[in-house]
């Protein structure tokens, strides 16, 4: 006989520890969700939340919008300070010029909005681990005219 603690418990425990992703409408979300050059992304969060900002994009690429930086150069990277982002309500994302460098490369700062698809914005205390950020919302890019 199978009892709960060898069937369920497992399965929960990383639920229960973590929590599940928050959806977009109940403490972060992104305005409009279909985006166009041009457009300004508009994320809305309640306060305090966690100071890691990312995007995922259609190719599997990942961007660090805000993250904690090591060093003062890396400072320089985030839109804004990890620790004033942790605070903040709104921020506002013009579409057609964010350019960063993306993660775990040294290749040159590139559009983050780019290709056609859909985009992942993830938001955390940390989102270098292996856990599912607790925050995502999904906009749709309609990509850039060549």
């Amino acid at each position: 006989m199978l009892s709960l603690r060898s069937t369920v418990l497992p399965t929960l425990v990383p639920f229960l520890l973590l929590g599940a992703p928050v959806h977009a409408s109940d403490a972060f979300g992104c305005a409009p969700t279909k985006l166009k050059v041009g457009d300004t992304l508009v994320l809305t969060m309640k306060t305090p939340h966690g100071g890691d900002l990312g995007v995922r994009t259609p190719k599997g690429d990942f961007f660090f919008l805000v993250f904690w930086p090591s060093t003062p150069a890396e400072a320089t990277q985030s839109v804004v300070p990890w620790d004033t982002f942790k605070t903040m309500d709104k921020l506002t994302i013009p579409v057609a010029t964010l350019k960063l460098v993306p993660w775990t490369t040294t290749d040159p700062a590139q559009f983050v909005f780019d290709e056609p698809g859909t985009y992942v914005v993830m938001m955390d205390e940390n989102l270098e681990g292996d856990a599912p950020a607790r925050h995502v919302c999904r906009v749709h890019f309609a990509g850039r005219a060549s």
